[in-house]
């Protein structure tokens, strides 16, 4: 509100109540002339001056020279519409979509033009020289103060459109989310609303509130959808494609939720984006339980055998089937290119995101534990040939096929990874040859069974974390 304090002393109150007559006589015409210059010099204010934005521009210049006399007079307003006049012009500098700059520069234009006007008049009247300069401190201190209420409504009308945008984008993230998929027309509605351009594809992250990050993500960059206070926190990241490593730019938003338990699902088309919520969902609970490993560290870790974790949770996917979808490749078959396709990623983490899980790395993984009852079938199929073996001897020769599936290599290398005798592998493999038969050496087969016993591993780890 417009300081109370009278602008001059009483003795240059008393010179200029003189005046009064004359200053007033000359209001509307100084009005008038500081709306001119206002709009032959400020470009943003080149036209014409109609409706509610130049009914306010012609308001805020009549009625702050009123009010400037009135105070200058010691006739202190009793009420705050000079202050309302000119919070609305900041409140229209933010629906003009610009900063204060251009309204300040109006009012320092608009000193001008009133200073000069004044000191013409008092200057013709014999005012003293004390009392001009008291005018002239005084009409910028004015200035001053206008500019004050100005801030106050632009900056309270920047708070009220932040809280509106972040709104619609809280329910356009809602949207996308939800089960079934709303029809395209009504995300594009929604995403024109929340000014955030639909992407090609996206990935959903569940992320826990409560983390060591810093609240609110103030670093995640504009193009990223936040929702820490939904019954399911969450992230929604857009694909870029220019950055050809999945959501987020150069690890950008991965980097952004660095601090906090996050977990990315896959990227997938918009109209999907539940799907992505969902696997990420699954996963974090994968993780909660330790059926998969969190995160590893930065720092590179020692050489760890193929489909073993370091802490006995299922490594990634890449890990798991590596050999296996690679060699079967080779045999140009529809159901070996299609594991690999799945299980196989396509290139590492993003750097910074040591901390963040990718469900596009553990597919395989959650492929495998989403059906439990046909994971089951299809894992007690693939040792079905170990029948008749005591258990102790039928794990050493299961450990045994996989690695040997997995690695593809001699005996000391697979002796080396399981650390036994090389004899010992030679004497195992025997045993799984008689067992297994051609089924070791065709494609299709050899991934069926590495399927099967990976969803052994993975249920047996389930079984452990449910007890």
């Amino acid at each position: 509100m417009l300081s109370s304090a009278a602008l001059v002393g009483p003795a240059a109150r008393e010179e200029l109540a003189r005046m009064a007559p004359a200053f007033r006589e000359q209001a509307g015409a100084v009005a008038q002339r500081i709306i001119e210059q206002i709009q032959y010099t400020i470009p943003e204010y080149q036209r014409p001056l109609e409706g509610v934005f130049g009914k306010a521009v012609r308001d805020g210049v009549e009625q702050g020279v009123v009010d400037f006399l009135d105070r200058l007079l010691g006739n202190v307003p009793v009420d705050d519409r000079t202050d309302e006049v000119f919070r609305q012009l900041g409140r229209f500098e933010v629906a003009e979509g610009r900063g204060l700059e251009v309204l300040h520069s109006a009012f320092r234009l608009g000193v001008r033009v009133g200073w000069k006007r004044l000191a013409e008049i008092g200057l013709d009247a014999g005012l003293q020289v004390e009392t001009m300069c008291e005018l002239a401190a005084a009409l910028f201190a004015y200035m001053d103060e206008l500019s004050e209420l100005s801030h106050e409504g632009y900056t309270a009308a920047q708070r009220r459109a932040a809280g509106a945008l972040e709104r619609r984008r809280k329910r356009l993230l809602e949207v996308l989310v939800a089960e079934p998929s709303a029809p395209r027309d009504v995300l594009d509605e929604l995403a024109g609303a929340a000014a955030w351009p639909l992407p090609q594809r996206l990935a959903v992250a569940v992320v826990d509130p409560q983390g060591d990050g810093p609240a609110g993500y103030p670093e995640l960059p504009d193009d990223v959808l936040v929702d820490l206070e939904g019954d399911v926190p969450c992230v929604v990241l857009p694909w870029r494609e220019a950055a050809g490593d999945g959501p987020g730019e150069g690890g950008l938003a991965y980097a952004a939720l660095r601090g906090r338990r996050a977990v990315v699902g896959p990227p997938v088309p918009v109209e999907e984006a539940a799907h992505s919520l969902r696997w990420a969902r699954r996963l974090a609970e994968l993780r909660a339980t330790g059926v998969v490993a969190a995160p590893a560290p930065a720092a590179t870790p020692a050489p760890t055998p193929a489909g073993v974790a370091s802490d006995g949770a299922a490594p990634d996917d890449a890990a798991l089937v590596d050999a296996a979808s690679v060699e079967a490749a080779s045999a140009d078959t529809a159901s070996v290119e299609t594991l690999r396709a799945d299980a196989v990623f396509d290139g590492p983490s993003p750097a910074g995101a040591d901390d963040v899980l990718r469900a596009d790395e553990h597919l395989l993984t959650l492929w495998l534990l989403s059906d439990p009852p046909l994971a089951r079938l299809l894992s007690d199929k693939a040792v079905a040939p170990l029948d008749g073996f005591n258990v102790r001897h039928r794990e050493r020769l299961a450990e045994t096929l996989l690695a040997w599936i997995q690695r593809r290599g001699s005996a000391p290398d697979i002796a080396a990874q399981l650390n036994i005798h090389p004899q010992t592998v030679r004497y195992r493999m025997h045993q799984l040859e008689e067992r297994y038969g051609d089924r070791l050496y065709d494609p299709d087969g050899r991934v069926w069974i590495a399927t099967g016993l990976l969803a052994r591993n993975l249920l047996r780890k389930q079984d452990a974390a449910q007890v």
